[in-house]
């Protein structure tokens, strides 16, 4: 079983196939349900889905979900901040299967054969250590940030996300899962409670159509696998998708070399990025910057010009400023899945 959680980046980031559908993971049956929230329920301010971007130059969506313990707005969950450490439980039985990662604040646990949690964000209790058994409920540590929270993330093995390109992601992603679809009763309503009011409370993570615009493009070139780029791995790379909480609101993610990256939108909403295919004209985005909760701000970033010329590879030039009929010049560089 392959341990390793690719994250996207520290806790400051806060990850089915292409949309959780709320069932239960299988495999494993009733002994994969989670029997403990990892925080306590009256220190949860809010929930977040998979799929959410938050820092400029990323791209690819977030494979965990961020459990905030101080309300920001985006849940608009009633529970107040109110100070003081955070303790944080394990969600579930298992074992401790690593212990530290780039923060020294992260751990995974096993639960069987086929899924594993991480936490990140944790400032851990001293006898965690790998190979520690820990019953659900057991207290792992305290919110390291207690301005934040912590990220939650689940690998299970038994499911696979339809990226079309799969080699191109860590397990972590392709195997990516949202905490809710491992609770249920009681548990489950207080954690879809604190996600908020939103159609698909897991998130969404995959947005790849075959022959379409939507979803994830890599810099050509860029090798095969993730894994072997050295991070952060979206950088060069452009991600055409919904809003995390609002997917009916398209969102372009462009990678730190475009001009140091954006989290953007497009003004117009035409074309819509599933109905753009090797038939169509190049089309031009021009994109403003999208605020961490998701809404849009008033500054203009550039224009974006985009033609699918294959079904899997696509001619892409950023302009600067808002120019209203772009053509491509020699500075075009081309993406593929």
């Amino acid at each position: 079983m392959n341990t390793r959680w690719g994250w996207l980046g520290a806790m400051v980031l806060g990850a089915v196939v292409s949309a959780c559908d709320g069932t239960m993971p299988g495999g494993n049956g009733p002994t994969a349900l989670f029997a403990a929230l990892p925080l306590p329920a009256d220190r949860i301010a809010c929930v977040h889905p998979l799929g959410e971007v938050v820092l400029p130059g990323q791209v690819i969506g977030a494979n965990f979900s961020r459990w905030d313990v101080h309300e920001r707005g985006a849940c608009g969950a009633p529970i107040p901040f109110t100070g003081g450490p955070v303790p944080v439980f394990a969600a579930a039985g298992g074992t401790v299967v690593t212990v530290g990662g780039p923060d020294g604040r992260t751990v995974t646990v096993a639960v069987s054969e086929n899924i594993e949690y991480t936490y990140t964000g944790v400032a851990l209790d001293g006898f965690i250590r790998e190979g520690t058994d820990v019953p659900a409920g057991q207290r792992l540590g305290l919110v390291a940030n207690p301005d934040s929270g912590i990220a939650f993330g689940i690998t299970d093995y038994t499911k696979v996300n339809a990226w079309i390109a799969t080699a191109r992601y860590p397990d972590s992603y392709r195997h990516a899962r949202h905490p809710v679809e491992f609770y249920e009763g009681a548990l489950r309503t207080q954690v879809v409670m604190r996600i908020g009011n939103i159609a698909a409370p897991a998130g969404r993570l995959v947005w790849d159509v075959d022959g379409r615009l939507s979803g994830n493009w890599f810099r050509e070139f860029t090798p095969r696998t993730a894994e072997a780029v050295t991070a952060p791995w979206w950088e060069g790379h452009l991600s055409f998708r919904g809003d995390a909480r609002f997917p009916d609101q398209p969102r372009i993610g462009l990678g730190t070399l475009f001009a140091g990256g954006c989290r953007c939108a497009p003004r117009s909403v035409e074309p819509a990025f599933d109905g753009v295919t090797p038939q169509t004209a190049p089309v031009a985005y021009h994109l403003v910057r999208v605020r961490t909760d998701g809404t849009l701000t008033s500054e203009f970033f550039g224009t974006l010009l985009v033609e699918l010329v294959a079904i899997d590879r696509l001619r892409v030039e950023l302009f600067a400023g808002d120019v209203p009929a772009p053509v491509f010049s020699a500075a075009a560089e081309h993406f593929v899945r």
